[in-house]
Parts: C-alpha cells; structure tokens; sequence
C-alpha cells in the first residue's frame, strides 16, 4: 500500500484488542477526533516510553474529545499478562502479523544506518526514567507512525517516524485537533 498523507482521506480497518474481536475504525470513530499511535511492541523500551506518556496525558486527549488508539505488534495475551483492560483508558490494538502496518504502509528503519543523535539522547533519558526492555515481540527495526483522523475521517496528520523514538510532541498533536 502507497503512504497516505495528511489530507487525504484515512484507511478504514476492522480490529483486535487484547479483550475484544473485529472492532470497526470508521464506526466507532464517526463524528470524534481520533489519534492512532503505530508503535513496536508492548515490551520495546521506547514503545513503552509511550504508552507511558500517553497514560499521563490521557485526560488531555480526554477532555479535547479526542479518543486515543495504540497499535502493537504484540499478541493480546502478552498484554493481558501485563495490565488490565480497566487500567488502560484508550484502546490497545494488537496487530501481531503487522498487517495494519503494512496497510498504513508503516515501515521499517535500515539497520545499516547509524542512529540519530536525537534518539540516542531521548533513549538515554527514557533509560534513566528506569524504563527497560521487556519481551521481544514483532518486527525489532519497526518504525512508528501517528495518524489523526478528524470527524469525517479525513487525516488531520500523517506523520510516519524515521526513528522508533520519533513521535510528535502531544502538545502539537492537541493544537492539530483544537486548533489553537
């Protein structure tokens, strides 16, 4: 599938939490605001890094009407073992055979590649946050990707990172949805 980009009209895709089966996207997310996080897996460092911010900010998202959605590659009894589903105010989706990343057209970063300065000095601080890694899940050279759908699905943003660390600030993605 070729990227999509900001503007264009977002992908509509039936999927799989942890705890339920064959939720709909585009139904479930008609007339709201809604941002979709593709991260690694629930045990990558950074990835966690993540979910950990976004529970933090969640009441942000929250009160913007904006619901939140986190793409992993990970199974959903990994993330059972790991939390429980009333622990987590937005919608884990566990995508274990990557083929809602190879839909957004998510990809993977050339490991031939040096990492940036810019990672390696947020994995440092993540590190020294006391996050670690957990259980390997997926693909390990995953890149993220972030999507904001608006109201009538059309993308408010489609940022697609060159880094696994590489996720817009949440107070841009909030000025994106409201605007100020």
């Amino acid at each position: 599938m070729p990227r999509v980009n900001t503007g264009d009209m977002g992908i509509d895709f039936t999927f799989n939490t942890p705890w339920e089966t064959e939720r709909h996207f585009f139904a479930e997310t008609e007339g709201k605001h809604s941002i979709v996080f593709f991260l690694r897996y629930y045990g990558c460092t950074a990835c966690l890094f993540e979910i950990h911010s976004l529970l933090q900010r969640h009441s942000a998202f929250k009160a913007a009407g904006i619901d939140v959605y986190v793409v992993l590659q990970s199974e959903a009894e990994t993330i059972q073992g790991e939390v429980q589903q009333e622990e987590i105010p937005f919608t884990f989706i566990v995508d274990p055979r990557q083929q809602l990343y190879a839909l957004h057209a998510v990809g993977s970063r050339d490991p031939s590649v040096a990492r940036t300065p810019e990672h390696l000095a947020k994995m440092e601080k993540v590190r020294a946050l006391g996050f670690g890694h957990g259980k390997y899940e997926g693909n390990e050279y995953q890149l993220p990707a972030v999507f904001i759908y608006g109201p009538d699905h059309k993308l408010l943003l489609a940022h697609y990172g060159k880094e696994v660390s590489d996720i817009p600030d949440y107070d841009v993605l909030m000025q994106i949805v409201t605007k100020k």
